[in-house]
């Protein structure tokens, strides 16, 4: 949650702001800019992040391994965790496009895209999933989510046991130029994952290695 100080302090921004725009004196400005950024950051998108992490955390808390078999990297959540999911799901998305609606502008737009495509992974629907995440990574190239979306079709794919554009996807992602290095741990592990449905597991035994020191 907010600090009061820091919630005290959005307020005064914003207040200020609400009336200099309603006064028509900063229209296209710096500070309308400051203003959508501002307000989407802790309003709408605050509180679809927090609930996706609910959502997370949920899942989490409810996977069962299946320790007479391989484990999987990720932990996905049933049909039947997924309809339980949906209420949540369906006021994350709920809550970015009302940010994408007042504040497209802003600089966390392309956040709002993005948990709008976990949340329909976790409710199940997973080729709106994809679609979702692929128009992040075209619209956004410049952004990380631009490359953790990337990453989140591979795994969408590999939900849906489509393990050839999985595949596919993996390589697309192999030949850019460079992969965010702070983002690097999570495609080693969509490597593993990807690895371990093709039984190549001497390949997602490196890659997970490689992917350790940061997530332990």
């Amino acid at each position: 949650k907010l600090s009061t100080l820091k919630r005290f302090s959005v307020l005064l921004i914003t207040g200020l702001m609400l009336v200099a725009s309603g006064c028509g004196m900063f229209k296209d400005t710096k500070l309308e800019e400051l203003y959508h950024d501002v307000t989407a950051r802790y309003n709408g998108y605050f509180n679809a992040r927090m609930l996706t992490q609910e959502v997370v955390e949920e899942v989490r808390k409810t996977h069962q391994d299946d320790f007479n078999e391989i484990l999987s990297v990720y932990q996905f959540p049933s049909k039947e965790k997924a309809k339980q999911l949906t209420p949540k799901c369906d006021k994350i998305i709920e809550k970015c496009t009302r940010v994408l609606q007042k504040h497209e502008e802003s600089k966390w737009s392309d956040n709002c895209y993005f948990l709008m495509g976990k949340a329909r992974f976790y409710k199940g629907q997973h080729s709106k999933a994809i679609q979702m995440f692929r128009y992040v990574s075209s619209k956004y190239k410049e952004r990380p989510t631009a490359s953790r979306s990337k990453v989140w079709v591979v795994k969408t794919y590999l939900k849906q046991g489509n393990l050839t554009d999985a595949r596919a996807m993996l390589t697309n992602i192999q030949s850019q130029d460079q992969f965010p290095q702070d983002l690097q741990y999570k495609l080693n592990l969509t490597k593993a994952a990807v690895a371990i449905q093709e039984g190549s597991y001497e390949s997602a035994r490196r890659q997970l290695r490689t992917a350790l020191p940061a997530v332990s």
